[in-house]
């Protein structure tokens, strides 16, 4: 018959064997509101389940099937951060959202407000430094990720802050600029009407002597001063007004230059 002490240590290796093997899942009496599933996500450590297996097309068994996980408490924490994970989306929780330079999957929305996921578009200044990660929206002129803007919403996130557009010059270089109303020099495309007030978006028309400005906003020329014919020589169907109101671009027969008159 065993003895005080022995039935102690049975009676804990028990207990520790059952901690051991049985999964740790969610207890029905869980307060799974969104904020405790946000706590639980957290304390859980969930964000590296999130990171390794979220884009896998079953991420429960692709966590259990993982070599690093041989062990029930392993495999149980796959189980744990599942279910979170499917109480969120069966409450449409909005997820934690990640802090700056935080890991984060393009187009998935998970960065905090004035954020966004970058990508390792080509045409990102900071695509080998800053990818998948959680990086602050640009202001007005600074550096930006296109992929938004140039696949059409299709992917990508915005990488500007509101009313500002990621826009790329004639030298590829993407930076934030405003929507419309755009300011002298800064880049635009040519009958979107996005340049400010007495301004216009050159092009490059042979005809114009500042051709090589082209896909600028530029300022609207007063009687007499070259400007871009695009738009008279299209009636209207391509290019800018390039002359102040009441005058148009026509050519100077004596110069053979194009002037506002």
């Amino acid at each position: 018959m065993l003895n005080t002490t022995q039935m102690i240590i049975v009676f804990v290796v028990i207990f520790l064997l059952m901690n051991y093997s049985c999964p740790r899942i969610i207890k029905e009496n869980f307060s799974d509101d969104c904020a405790s599933l946000d706590g639980q996500f957290e304390k859980e450590e969930c964000q590296e389940y999130d990171n390794e297996y979220d884009e896998k097309d079953d991420p429960l068994n692709a966590c259990l099937e993982d070599d690093e996980h041989d062990n029930s408490q392993d495999k149980n924490w796959c189980r744990t951060c599942h279910e979170i994970n499917k109480k969120w989306e069966q409450k449409k929780c909005d997820r934690k959202k990640k802090k700056y330079s935080d890991p984060c999957t393009v187009g998935d929305n998970q960065c905090a407000d004035g954020l966004f996921c970058a990508s390792d578009n080509d045409d990102y200044l900071h695509k080998n430094t800053l990818n998948n990660k959680c990086v602050t929206k640009g202001n007005k002129e600074d550096y930006c990720d296109p992929t938004f803007v140039q696949t059409k919403g299709r992917k990508g996130e915005k990488s500007c802050i509101d009313g500002l557009l990621c826009v790329g010059d004639n030298n590829n270089d993407y930076q934030c600029y405003n929507t419309n109303n755009r300011d002298e020099w800064d880049p635009c495309t040519v009958g979107d009407n996005q340049c400010g007030n007495k301004l216009f978006c050159s092009t490059d028309n042979k005809d114009y002597t500042h051709k090589t400005q082209n896909n600028q906003c530029m300022t609207k020329e007063k009687k007499g001063g070259s400007c871009d014919p695009t738009f008279e020589q299209t009636e209207g169907q391509k290019g800018e007004k390039s002359c102040i109101e009441g005058l148009s671009c026509l050519l100077n027969n004596e110069y053979g230059t194009y002037e506002c008159s």
